[in-house]
């Protein structure tokens, strides 16, 4: 019995010892690491286009065309096949295209510590910049509404960092404002989806690809993550815009009446944001 209690004493002084010293919240995350069932990840995200997949996307001159993109940018898809277009397809415009003038990302972070994390920095990387994409333009339907945008990185800029939107009440487009680190952090509750981060990415001259790079504190040690789009790099390039309202493309496509037909001459593509 004398010998039980010393051992209960024991443990619960050995308990409260790494509780005070290293912290519950801290032994409570190292449990997750080595348990099964328990959260390994610091912090789990997803991202989308704020408009889904099948906007319009822009390819560069010299790509290499597969029959089936070739036949889609030379024919086009009537109405009666429009919903059955292939999952090929619409992979291989996400890996060779570009998103012209504008793309809008949704960021979904959700914390995976009892730790605080915060959300310290949120940039660009692995920039890589070249000529506007010309080849081909596809000007396809949205699938989904748009959301309003909480800041914005413009790549016109020499190092673009996320700025504040400051809205506009002119019918005027949003312009940006200051920077919006290190102002503004983002708290991650553990366990809890936050309301998506929505990152605003602007072009009008050239393109660029570019991953997302999230900073972060757990407590008071710095994290870092890399976001991609599915294994290729997020993609922007400026419309090939030649004067006022016309564009010039090799080929170029957009949904009609009849389906999404290509243009009679692409050279003189009209665009109302060029």
């Amino acid at each position: 019995m004398i010998v039980t209690a010393i051992s209960a004493a024991l443990s619960a002084g050995i308990g409260w010892y790494f509780a005070a010293v290293i912290g519950s919240d801290r032994l409570t995350d190292a449990g997750r690491e080595f348990l099964p069932g328990g959260h390994r990840d610091e912090v789990e995200y997803n991202i989308t286009d704020t408009i889904a997949n099948g906007d319009t996307v822009a390819l560069p001159r010299d790509t290499v065309l597969s029959p089936e993109l070739r036949h889609f940018l030379t024919k086009g898809i009537p109405n009666s096949d429009y919903g059955g277009s292939s999952h090929e397809l619409n992979d291989e415009l996400n890996a060779k295209g570009a998103v012209p003038g504008e793309r809008t990302l949704a960021l979904y972070l959700q914390g995976r510590r009892r730790q605080g994390i915060r959300v310290t920095n949120i940039i660009p990387v692995e920039i890589r910049r070249g000529p506007v994409f010309d080849g081909a333009l596809a000007v396809l339907p949205p699938q989904g509404p748009e959301r309003s945008m909480r800041m914005q990185i413009d790549f016109d800029e020499v190092m673009p960092r996320a700025r504040t939107i400051t809205d506009s009440t002119s019918g005027k487009p949003n312009k940006p404002g200051d920077y919006f680190f290190p102002r503004n952090t983002i708290p991650l509750p553990d366990g809890k989806q936050n309301p998506p981060i929505e990152i605003n990415t602007v072009i009008s001259k050239g393109s660029v690809s570019f991953k997302i790079r999230v900073e972060f504190l757990v407590g008071v040690k710095p994290r870092h993550l890399i976001i991609d789009n599915r294994g290729q790099p997020f993609r922007l390039t400026a419309y090939a815009c030649t004067s006022a309202n016309r564009a010039s493309y090799r080929y170029a496509v957009r949904m009609g009446p009849g389906g999404i037909l290509p243009l009679r001459n692409p050279r003189q593509t009209p665009l109302k944001e060029c």
